[in-house]
């Protein structure tokens, strides 16, 4: 069905079916015509397509025709200014790692926020981690653990959850609760949080 309706030419459709073709045990010549198809629709701006197409040049760059990894970086960008929460946290990832150039962590912070204040839970996260690390009064520790609690609480992010155990244990921001510390950790572990995992 998918198919039939893509062959229509529907943009979500086609979309759709793109995206089915990069799953696990797909040719390369299946991935290498979605990779096309994708390209097409990101560069009709389509946010979803900008999106996926970043992530297909990032995870598999040899289906993606004439592009390079950093290419990427491009169509995360134009994926995020179309206002996609998804790639706004992706961005601040390779912004501050400095994958594709040098590490810019201020522009990173800003696509953080912009993710965070649209609802995306690892970029809350990540910029409460950000400004808890620059915290410079008790004022600035606090905004930093409502980000890391919202993170934990709506997105239900496991070092999120994680993060407030070690705030609740410290009084870091906060005030020292040894109960809720041990109740947050209990939640990080039952969704999969190890000592040595980022998120």
């Amino acid at each position: 069905l998918l198919g039939r309706a893509a062959a229509t030419g529907n943009p979500g459709a086609r979309f759709h079916a793109a995206r089915y073709a990069f799953r696990e045990g797909s040719s390369a010549k299946e991935r290498s015509k979605a990779s096309d198809t994708l390209r097409e629709l990101a560069e009709s701006g389509l946010p979803e397509a900008q999106l996926a197409y970043a992530l297909a040049i990032e995870s598999c760059p040899e289906n993606c025709r004439g592009t390079t990894p950093s290419d990427a970086l491009k169509w995360y960008r134009a994926a995020a200014e179309n206002g996609l929460p998804d790639a706004m946290c992706r961005l601040g990832v390779l912004l501050g790692q400095g994958v594709f150039g040098p590490a810019d962590p201020d522009q990173a912070a800003e696509w953080y926020r912009k993710g965070a204040e649209a609802g995306e839970g690892n970029c809350q996260f990540f910029l409460g981690l950000i400004l808890l690390e620059n915290a410079q009064t008790k004022a600035d520790a606090r905004d930093a653990v409502r980000w890391i609690r919202r993170a934990a609480e709506e997105g239900d992010i496991p070092g999120a959850w994680a993060m407030m155990s070690r705030i609740y244990t410290t009084g870091l921001g906060l005030y020292v609760n040894k109960k809720k510390a041990a109740d947050c950790l209990k939640r990080a572990k039952a969704l999969g949080w190890e000592p040595d995992s980022e998120s």
